[in-house]
């Protein structure tokens, strides 16, 4: 696992994480974005808050976020939550402890922009709720 991160850093150019007790390591993306990679064998588990969650209307922005959740439609097999303390959405998937370089980094990719999109989907709906759309 570590050797996966090592190169995938190298590619990024981004400092490498050193793994902490809990077998898990932050890798951070930009100033913006920070992944959790979980090295519990045999799975991998990645994990990146999305946004801070909002206080108003917060009911009907997680009904709205986890129809995405349903049957895996809309997050490419992630899952949409909270964060343990709820305040902030995350992202979370799972792959298979034996994947491939390539495939790992290109599952990350498809994570990382499934992270960006439903940023953006949030901002956009707290713009509609400012606006009363909502």
């Amino acid at each position: 696992m570590f050797e996966k991160i090592k190169k995938l850093c190298s590619e990024l150019k981004v400092d490498i994480p050193t793994k902490n007790k809990d077998k898990m390591y932050t890798l951070s993306i930009n100033d913006e974005l920070d992944i959790t990679i979980y090295d519990k064998e045999p799975y991998i588990f990645l994990k990146g808050n999305i946004i801070e969650m909002i206080d108003s209307k917060k009911e009907d922005l997680l009904i709205y976020l986890m129809r995405a959740n349903l049957i895996n439609q809309g997050t490419g097999g992630s899952k949409i939550g909270l964060s343990e303390d709820g305040k902030f959405l995350t992202l979370l998937y799972t792959m298979n402890y034996e994947i491939e370089y390539k495939e790992f980094r290109n599952e990350l990719e498809d994570f990382v922009n499934y992270i960006n999109f439903y940023k953006s989907e949030v901002e956009k709906y707290k713009e509609k709720m400012n606006l009363s759309i909502l």
